[in-house]
């Protein structure tokens, strides 16, 4: 009798926890009253290919003999922990001896979508940022980017995760030096783009970071940044998604991996020849082969892995359109991805330049891999005779 009075005393005490949590969780995450989206019902609003080319216009036009009139553009592609590889790569690219073929150029543009988003700042900088890249990525945990939520609450939270402390690494790492940086770019009329999805319309909607640090004061440049790159980098049911000017932002990944603009009528009239000058040059975080795993049995495992699945193949058909849109237009095309520094651990046999992939969606997390992914790209960028493809992927 004693027993089953205490167990019915647990039972009242879970019930109780599980009412709160859901009152709580209910009263915490309904949609801001004041979040609604103007898009939705809204006029046309500036594209991102028009607001690229004139940029494009605005650096080449009118200055003959200029000497770089060759666009240099860098794609970052998503990939949540696997963003250890295309840092690795940029550290590497940039100690490169300079006897072998392409050096690392000053960029003119840089886009990123999730991971890529969170990188690009860095990558758009210059290699005296590869050390910022380093310290946040090479050996990175699921802890620099979220918590868990408790299991008890988790089925009425916007997302499963808490990405405070990705938010928090965030403001760190844009300090007033990476603002006052990009501000100047942008005077210089380089631009850095990052990607999300507005969940309200559906579209796949492109931020300009360079007119946020040069339009706004710090410290405004910086909160808006942030609520950028948090939205580019929301998954789905895994991170929260991002409020920003009344619409619901999440990981762009959900409609592309990588992406440009159409800007070749502005890049051939700035160079004012009909063979306009351009190289691309895309980096993907992770794999463009399909990775294997031992899937587990379990709501959020199956999630993941349904998410990688479907991310693995947007990833090929965007790679598939940029490399097209290049091909079309006589650009140099240049993409480079972990599919040849990662492999099944039992077909490693020992060798130092190639990771162990993950065997589950959690393994991806797990620091030694993070810190193995990153050298072993370093390496690669570095010391191979020639790092990149160029064939169609």
């Amino acid at each position: 009798m004693a027993g089953a009075f205490v167990g019915l005393k647990a039972i009242g005490r879970l019930a109780t926890l599980l009412l709160a949590g859901t009152l709580l969780c209910a009263c915490v995450n309904q949609r801001p009253g004041e979040a609604v989206c103007p898009a939705a019902t809204g006029g046309p609003q500036p594209t991102f290919d028009a607001s690229l080319a004139d940029a494009m216009a605005a650096r080449w036009t009118g200055a003959p003999g200029h000497p770089h009139q060759r666009t240099e553009i860098l794609v970052l592609s998503g990939g949540g922990a696997w963003g250890a590889y295309g840092a690795g790569f940029l550290n590497g690219w940039s100690q490169r001896p300079s006897g072998l073929a392409t050096p690392r150029p000053q960029f003119d543009v840089v886009t990123g979508i999730s991971v890529g988003a969170i990188m690009a700042p860095y990558a758009f900088l210059g290699s005296r940022y590869d050390g910022a890249l380093m310290a946040w990525f090479r050996g990175a945990g699921a802890s620099s980017a979220f918590t868990p939520r408790s299991v008890l609450t988790a089925p009425f939270w916007d997302s499963v995760n808490d990405s405070q402390p990705l938010e928090d690494n965030l403001r760190r790492a844009l300090s007033d030096d990476v603002i006052s940086g990009i501000r100047s770019a942008a005077d210089d009329k380089r631009t850095i783009w990052v990607g999300a999805v507005n969940f309200d319309t559906a579209a796949f909607t492109e931020f300009n970071l360079s007119a946020l640090a040069r339009d706004l004061p710090p410290e405004s440049a910086r909160n808006a940044m942030i609520d950028r790159i948090m939205g580019a980098s929301a998954v789905p049911t895994y991170m929260p998604p991002r409020f920003i000017n009344g619409c619901m932002y999440m990981d762009g990944d959900v409609r592309q991996n990588v992406f440009i603009s159409h800007l070749h009528g502005a890049v051939q009239a700035a160079a004012g020849t009909d063979r306009p000058r351009a190289d691309i040059y895309v980096i993907v975080n992770g794999t463009v082969g399909d990775h294997r795993v031992i899937t587990g049995d379990a709501l959020i495992d199956i999630a993941v892995r349904g998410f990688e699945i479907a991310e693995n193949e947007i990833q090929r058909n965007s790679l598939r359109e940029v490399y097209d849109y290049a091909r079309e237009n006589g650009y140099g095309f240049y993409w480079t991805s972990a599919d040849d520094v990662v492999a099944d651990p039992k077909d490693i046999h020992g060798r130092r330049d190639i990771c162990p992939g993950p065997q589950n969606a959690a393994q991806q997390f797990d620091p030694s891999f993070t810190r193995c992914l990153f050298d072993a790209a370093l390496l690669k960028a570095r010391d191979w005779k020639n790092p990149w493809r160029t064939d169609r992927p």
